[in-house]
């Protein structure tokens, strides 16, 4: 008997061939990904749609896409504002893949390239370590916030923490609290509620007990809590005279940023 042509007359039998090759061809396309991703030959257009690719095979074979997280997360440090940006908007397709958002979330701070107050239960890193590390680029710390708002946004499990790490930066790098409210602002936004002000107040309290335990100065929180005040008083004078942005922002990085936060919002 021809068992190959009584397989083939089989209609259940020919689905899983077709299935089986199906998932050959994703293998060998996931090992050609594998191997595109470790030649630095694209500009930053090729290096975002990269991301892209990773982030959809990810979703679609999980189990093959996981050996591609490490080279994604590298790209977290991408001399390219626009690819850093573009990851930060993609990151979470892995909390929506995968359990275990604790660790994820500790792989990805280990790729941020600078040192965070930290207060989770695997470790906290206070801000007097942060403090003496010295300070950390603008570039750098401008992809970890927005990073950091798009990881609340789609994880409850790091919620929490992730707010908290935004709220330090602010303290400790004043030059960054501009970028925080606006963070903040959006991620509020997107998760129903009516402001900031009301969206931090449900969290207030654990932030405060971790802010104690990492040593951030209290008096910083005091004016992280005015400044949200401050722009909100100015956000409001915007509306009433139909004024988009008072703000000068001169860096067109910061710009793109801010920019895209607000398209992110009315969409």
């Amino acid at each position: 008997m021809n068992f190959s042509k009584v397989c083939l007359s089989n209609p259940l039998c020919r689905s899983w061939i077709t299935l089986d090759a199906h998932s050959a061809s994703l293998i060998l396309l996931g090992d050609l990904l594998n191997r595109v991703a470790e030649n630095d030959l694209f500009d930053w257009s090729g290096r975002s749609k990269l991301i892209d690719c990773i982030s959809n095979f990810i979703v679609v074979r999980p189990h093959i896409g996981q050996t591609m997280i490490e080279k994604l997360l590298r790209m977290l440090q991408d001399p390219d504002y626009r690819v850093r940006f573009s990851l930060a908007r993609r990151i979470g397709t892995l909390f929506q893949t995968w359990d275990g958002h604790d660790d994820l979330f500790q792989d990805i701070c280990s790729n941020f390239g600078a040192k965070l107050v930290v207060s989770s239960k695997e470790k906290v890193v206070t801000a007097k370590e942060v403090l003496a590390a010295g300070p950390q680029p603008h570039p750098t710390m401008e992809t970890i916030i927005i990073t950091l708002m798009h990881l609340a946004m789609f994880s409850e499990k790091i919620e929490l923490e992730a707010v908290f790490m935004m709220c330090v930066i602010s303290a400790i790098d004043l030059s960054q609290r501009e970028l925080v409210v606006a963070a903040l602002d959006n991620l509020s936004r997107q998760l129903q509620y009516t402001s900031r002000s009301k969206y931090l107040e449900e969290l207030m309290g654990s932030i405060l007990f971790s802010w104690v335990a990492c040593g951030v100065s209290l008096v910083s929180l005091v004016e992280v809590r005015l400044s949200e005040l401050y722009y909100f008083c100015r956000e409001e004078r915007c509306r009433s005279s139909g004024v988009i942005d008072m703000i000068k922002i001169f860096r067109p990085d910061r710009v793109f940023m801010v920019m895209v936060l607000s398209l992110d919002y009315a969409d």
